[in-house]
């Protein structure tokens, strides 16, 4: 059974899903005001979704922080230099004031080794 979107949706809190896949952004628009955006699909896929929505977004920085090996993150000995890149693509792209909070990683008693 599919559930219809709120008639007024409200503006006192942020509300959406973890980690929005390549092709959710359309499937999602008017029952959410909040993208989260990163892991697994990568800069070049957030970067379109952000562009796509224009609204408050969630960016999952973890490959930037951390780099995987297995099952397990390690941390990346260039995190600060990569980071900095991506907010001065975030900018470059006009897209940074749309990036209301940075998420480190998932989980992370479990996947940092």
């Amino acid at each position: 059974m599919k559930s219809e979107a709120p008639s007024t949706l409200r503006n006192d809190l942020y509300y959406g899903y973890y980690l929005t896949s390549p092709t959710q952004v359309e499937e999602t628009r008017g029952h959410v005001n909040m993208l989260w955006v990163g892991g697994p699909w990568g800069d070049d896929v957030a970067i379109t979704n952000i562009k796509a929505s224009r609204i408050a977004t969630v960016f999952d920085v973890s490959d930037h922080l951390y780099t995987r090996v297995g099952n397990k993150y390690y941390v990346n000995g260039k995190r600060a230099e990569s980071l900095r890149a991506l907010i001065n693509r975030l900018r470059a792209e006009g897209i940074i004031h749309h990036v209301v909070a940075v998420y480190p990683i998932d989980e992370p008693d479990i996947n940092v080794a």
